[in-house]
């Protein structure tokens, strides 16, 4: 007798110990443990070569090799595929058919970046930005910046939606520079966070005026 109950008691508990086993499976890595994606879900490689193909584009904006027209096509298409990935990454798993769909967009994004840097059409070189003044805080920058905005509108450089849209990206840094702020001190690192942002703000002032898009004065 006492070995039947031992034999159900074990069996009890093998099957009890399976079931938790099969639910944990189930429902995945909790939100307290294990990673935020899975690993057949990651697309460092991707993430990495469109990285460095946006950093292609700036530069070939700076030199002048690509005219405001063609860093805002190539943009697009960079766009194109980051959604492309969100998409893939969406069901948890990125297929090896959607990483070589992946890596032929941004192959073909390359080309384009390299014939539009290699072309005859050429943009107008990107002049370093001004000197800060030494002491200068960083709002000094910023109001520059909403200086050359202005400028392109009244020379009809800017579109009135255009400089919405870089108004709106200064906005952006001055709350970005309040949340800093708002402990009491500006690391070096947030300190060098505001900066890039702005450089980042200063380059799409200089795109936007010399991407074709005018106004035409009365």
């Amino acid at each position: 007798m006492k070995t039947a109950h031992l034999q159900f008691s074990l069996s009890l508990t093998l099957a009890l110990g399976l079931s938790t086993s099969i639910s944990t499976l189930a429902k995945g890595p909790g939100p307290g443990g294990g990673h935020a994606r899975p690993v057949h879900a990651r697309t460092p490689l991707i993430h990495e070569r469109e990285g460095a193909q946006q950093a292609r584009i700036a530069e070939g904006v700076r030199s002048g090799e690509l005219t405001g027209a063609e860093a805002k096509q190539l943009r697009s298409e960079e766009k194109g595929i980051r959604e492309d990935a969100k998409a893939a990454r969406a069901d948890g798993v990125v297929t090896p058919a959607e990483r070589n769909s992946l890596q032929q967009e941004l192959n073909q994004t390359s080309k384009d970046i390299y014939q539009d840097k290699h072309n005859a059409e050429k943009g107008v070189p990107m002049p370093p930005p001004l000197p800060r003044p030494p002491g200068a805080p960083l709002s000094w920058r910023q109001h520059e910046q909403n200086h050359r905005i202005a400028q392109g509108v009244r020379s009809g450089q800017l579109t009135k939606e255009e400089a919405k849209g870089l108004r709106q990206s200064e906005k952006s840094v001055r709350s970005e520079a309040k949340e800093f702020r708002s402990d009491g001190q500006v690391t070096s690192e947030e300190r060098q966070k505001l900066r890039s942002d702005l450089n980042d703000a200063s380059q799409k002032i200089f795109q936007e005026k010399h991407d074709g898009d005018t106004v035409a004065k009365p």
